[in-house]
């Protein structure tokens, strides 16, 4: 806890806040169920902070306990501290630790997820104790109904008079993602207390072509009741911050690589061919693992046979766009989904010391890791799993990200790439996908333009209503090429 505890509160903020952060902070300040969707990178945190200690300030309220990634507690202790003049404690690490923090009086208590579910009933003591909100960073985590976290929250909620979910991304994957979010916020008043209910009412069926007038129906009434209910702003819209350019850069496998890719994919078809629509369905964990296999081979055929010497064809084109950006002085991100890939990348370009984030690097050495990344100039390159690093960091030191491979994710590319697109960057930022043609690359880059369209149109921030939605088998077989 910070050594401020037991001083006399100071209520006003450190720092000023920019115009679109002030009309949020009333629009937290005022309600007590607060879903604030703003994109990423518009300062969510602050926004947050400045609330909490107006309402503490009013007597509404006696703090909050903030639930985030665990990568992410520094982030919102540093916050806290930078935003405003109030305590917190970490309610984490070991249980004697966390035991400490719940006693200590704090006007924030930060925690992750994963304690959340292991000191519940601490949790609960402690808003019985207090009147303190409950706030969901990246509250798409909470997305899965059936979810350990998920149910903890909905009934620790019942103890909280505030509750307020963030989330940039509130339609991770799926416009079903929004229920368990609100439902934790409010019991079912937006959107029913059953699951089941909800997908029927709002939801296209998944994994087939195209939206019939039906869905789109279910979508419209999906958008107006969030939108209703829900702050969000688009960075474009409330800031003025440098372009943001899209690049496919394509890339031809090898002979090598494409034969293995070849033989794999058509084992594949072969099998996939033969299921009929209601075999897919159920088999659907199933056949993405398969597909996934797929994207693995595009990306690295050691990935799939740990023997292989093959060169990946990704590395050349890799290597030629980090020395053209560390040419004229700037930085880099490369993004993949894979943690090998990180290590065999991490070896190519030694001579730069690069910075390597995964889930298996202890969370202070990521921490020290993107200090250095930002501060230091001779430091001009990072790789990173989206998994491990694509929220709450600010990485704009580096105005280049190039995705080495993507999965299926839809949040995994939105948020990883606003790293660099977010205030406090003044460059032109470059997105750079590397997709090997003729491979389900070309599949994974369309889902996601697929499954963006969706979420934004639900989101209300386009108005397009030409939206369509996957996976089908027909569409499935034409772009493995089958």
């Amino acid at each position: 806890m910070n050594s401020s505890a037991r001083s006399p509160p100071n209520f006003t903020p450190k720092t000023t806040p920019m115009p679109h952060q002030v009309d949020a902070v009333e629009f937290v300040r005022l309600r007590n169920e607060i879903p604030l969707f703003d994109e990423q990178g518009l300062g969510k945190t602050k926004i947050v902070i400045d609330a909490i200690a107006a309402n503490i300030r009013d007597n509404l309220i006696d703090g909050a306990i903030v639930v985030c990634k665990k990568s992410l507690i520094d982030t919102w202790a540093t916050e806290i501290s930078k935003h405003s003049h109030l305590s917190f404690a970490i309610l984490h690490g070991t249980m004697r630790e966390r035991g400490m923090a719940v006693t200590a009086w704090a006007h924030f208590y930060v925690t992750s997820y994963e304690t959340l579910t292991s000191e519940k009933e601490r949790v609960k003591s402690l808003l019985r104790s207090a009147r303190l909100a409950l706030v969901l960073d990246e509250s798409h985590r909470i997305k899965n109904p059936n979810g350990v976290a998920s149910r903890t929250l909905f009934e620790l909620g019942r103890y909280s008079p505030k509750k307020i979910i963030l989330s940039g991304t509130p339609i991770a994957n799926s416009p079903q993602d929004v229920w368990s979010q609100f439902y934790f916020l409010d019991e079912g008043r937006t959107f029913g207390k059953d699951f089941p209910s909800f997908k029927s009412k709002y939801c296209p069926k998944p994994y087939r072509m195209g939206i019939d007038s039906n869905d789109l129906r279910k979508l419209e009434a999906l958008k107006e009741r969030i939108m209703s209910v829900s702050m969000r702003r688009l960075k474009n819209n409330v800031l003025e911050l440098p372009e943001k350019v899209l690049e496919v850069v394509p890339v031809e496998l090898t002979s090598e690589q494409f034969d293995i890719y070849d033989r794999l994919r058509k084992e594949f078809t072969l099998e996939f061919g033969q299921m009929d629509g209601s075999v897919v369905l159920r088999e659907i964990d199933n056949i993405l693992e398969k597909m996934l296999r797929l994207v693995q081979v595009a990306s690295n055929p050691a990935l799939v046979n740990p023997a292989s010497r093959i060169q990946p064809s990704k590395i050349p084109v890799t290597v030629g766009l980090v020395d053209s950006i560390i040419g004229r002085g700037e930085k880099a991100i490369i993004w993949t989904s894979f943690v090998e890939n990180i290590a065999k990348l991490k070896s190519i370009f030694e001579h730069l010391a690069p910075i390597a984030i995964h889930g298996g690097v202890p969370i202070e050495k990521r921490n020290e890791g993107v200090k250095r990344f930002q501060t230091r100039n001779d430091v001009k390159l990072l790789i990173a799993n989206p998994a491990a690093a694509r929220e709450g960091l600010t990485l704009t030191s580096a105005n280049h990200a190039i995705y080495y491979d993507r999965n299926f994710n839809l949040v995994d590319y939105l948020q990883s790439q606003d790293r660099i697109h977010r205030i406090s960057q003044a460059r032109t930022c470059y997105i750079r996908k590397l997709v090997a043609t003729n491979t389900i690359d070309e599949y994974i880059d369309e889902i996601i333009e697929r499954k963006a369209s969706v979420a934004s149109y639900v989101q209300g921030d386009v108005k397009n209503r030409n939206i369509i939605e996957s996976f089908s088998k027909d569409d499935i077989m034409r772009y493995i090429g089958g």
